[in-house]
């Protein structure tokens, strides 16, 4: 995994952008099914949320094929409106964090090494997720990020 995509999940994401949380799902429902990475997609799970306020989603490796989600949750994002009514996009930095659903303590989120397969695909999730949002007009990058 290269440097620039260990510190992309050392230190996390927060980006804010203009748009409602409807619009966000909608976008990520459009988009998600076309992210892969080394022969898996990924597929979206609710963890909990406040119906248009907060959103906090588990990613899963999906079978390319079939679509079917695989048991191994990669990691998580969080979607939130804030209180000038900005859409707020947040990926926890991965060393602090914990996941707020009692099911699914951060141990299980990656069974490997700190920097193991698990965050290759979540970075590489991240990536593209942050491309998309570039590509829709809600964020500004550089340029396109690296997918791997």
């Amino acid at each position: 995994m290269s440097s620039f995509a260990m510190d992309l999940l050392e230190e996390g994401v927060d980006v804010e952008f203009p748009a409602d949380l409807d619009k966000v799902i909608g976008i990520l429902d459009q988009e998600i099914p076309w992210f892969s990475c080394d022969g898996y997609g990924y597929c979206l799970t609710s963890a909990k949320g406040t119906i248009g306020n907060q959103w906090e989603v588990l990613i899963k490796l999906a079978d390319q094929v079939t679509r079917m989600p695989l048991p191994t949750v990669v990691g998580r994002i969080l979607l939130e409106r804030t209180d000038s009514g900005m859409m707020r996009l947040r990926v926890p930095p991965r060393a602090s964090e914990v996941t707020s659903s009692d099911e699914m303590p951060r141990e299980e989120m990656s069974q490997e090494s700190e920097m193991g397969q698990d965050d290759r695909f979540f970075a590489s999730f991240v990536s593209q997720l942050l491309n998309t949002c570039q590509r829709h007009d809600l964020i500004q990058l550089p340029g396109v990020l690296p997918t791997f």
